[in-house]
């Protein structure tokens, strides 16, 4: 009796659904369909319950523009979906190199869209297309420098949605910053011209030749320019003038020695 009912128990649960899967659930009862058009949703409210899903939140991916197509007739603005594709997107309108996501709107891609000759964005307050801003004069079409971005929805779970989206976030203010720094620097003049770094250069070769004089003119600035310098310094001076001074002297042996070399030179 006991083996009876679990083989029994077990029957129950085997025929009570026995999909492994939400899509076979949907593949399989729609073959059980007659009316395909009216048994549709059923099927999907079925199987979505038969396989409840876990918590998701919703993001926006890139998607092919033509998936829709945007009609302009007497000013107003018309987003037609462009093939049967169950989903949702938005599509944006946005000037070409500006900032932000512009002026968007939601349509849904399907057999059963609520717009399936397309959607338009009229205000009921003053009726002013919600794009009216990117169609162009003569109301036709869109005007030249128009972007057209389209995104779709795609639900994600925890890890994708908060810890890859913050990431993302992050990237994205530090690209920023990277950009605000290299304008700041440019407009303050830490970045320079051409024309800019070759007049200093001149100007770097100016002041060698005006040292250079001085190291080998003798006198009180002689020494003082000799006595602000490093042994380094004054041994890279001696070889440019092929003065025998060596580095293995006291920094005042080496500028007697350079000063004497200098007078023997004239």
């Amino acid at each position: 009796m006991k083996k009876l009912l679990i083989t029994f128990g077990a029957l129950i649960i085997l025929t009570s659904c026995g999909y492994s899967s939400e899509e076979e659930c949907r593949l399989k009862e729609m073959q059980k369909c007659n009316d395909a058009a009216t048994c549709e949703s059923q099927v999907w409210s079925y199987c979505d319950a038969e396989f409840p899903a876990e918590k998701t939140w919703d993001i926006y991916k890139k998607a092919p523009k033509w998936w829709v197509e945007i009609e302009v007739d007497s000013y107003e603005l018309k987003i037609k979906p462009n093939g049967q594709r169950r989903e949702t997107v938005k599509v944006c309108l946005k000037k070409n190199w500006s900032l932000g996501n512009g002026r968007c709107g939601s349509l849904y891609i399907g057999p059963y869209a609520a717009y399936p000759n397309g959607r338009n964005w009229v205000s009921q307050k003053d009726g002013r297309d919600w794009f009216h801003e990117y169609i162009n004069a003569d109301g036709d079409g869109l005007k030249e420098n128009t972007k057209v971005v389209v995104t779709k929805k795609v639900e994600v779970g925890f890890f994708r949605y908060y810890v890859v989206g913050t990431l993302f976030l992050i990237l994205k203010i530090l690209a920023v910053g990277f950009v605000i720094g290299i304008l700041a620097m440019f407009f303050s003049g830490e970045i320079k011209t051409e024309d800019e770094v070759g007049d200093e250069e001149i100007e770097e070769e100016d002041d060698l030749d005006e040292l250079a004089g001085l190291l080998i003119s003798g006198g009180d600035e002689q020494k003082a320019q000799l006595e602000s310098m490093t042994k380094n310094e004054i041994k890279e001076w001696a070889d440019a003038y092929g003065f025998n001074v060596s580095s293995s002297l006291s920094k005042a042996e080496m500028i007697e020695k350079f000063i004497k070399e200098a007078e023997e030179m004239e």
